[in-house]
């Protein structure tokens, strides 16, 4: 299996990559972030009580630009986060890209909703370079 891009961003770019067991037996999630003390945020979302854990997960899998995938194990799972990565023009798998900015800052959005308990989350843009709608 060849994973070109998460390998990149990873090696090359800084990223962190995080991966663990969906505890609802939904398969293997797996993400990847400029700021790897992020992924942790993004866990904990996802293993969080029905009533957190779901509006959560829908707000990270709700775009395609995002870097977050399930698969049915690992395997499955990188190769899903590498198609995601690959529909995205090259020269945005960098950590300086308006790409990675807006990952950043989906994340840093995640981890207000998360500590306010609201589950208020704002609705993404389906085009990474305008984040918000």
């Amino acid at each position: 299996m060849e994973i070109p891009l998460i390998n990149k961003l990873i090696t090359t770019n800084g990223f962190g990559l995080r991966s663990w067991d969906d505890r609802y037996s939904k398969g293997v999630r797996v993400c990847v972030a400029p700021n790897s003390y992020m992924l942790e945020e993004v866990e904990s979302a996802s293993d969080d009580g029905d009533l957190d854990m779901i509006p959560s997960t829908e707000f990270l899998l709700s775009q395609d630009w995002l870097p977050f995938a399930i698969g049915k194990d690992f395997i499955h799972a990188l190769q899903e986060l590498e198609n995601r990565l690959n529909a995205l023009p090259v020269e945005q798998i960098d950590r300086a890209s308006n790409w990675s900015n807006s990952v950043h800052e989906v994340l840093e959005h995640l981890k207000e909703v998360a500590s306010s308990g609201n589950n208020n989350f704002k609705e993404l843009s389906n085009n990474f370079e305008k984040t918000w709608i």
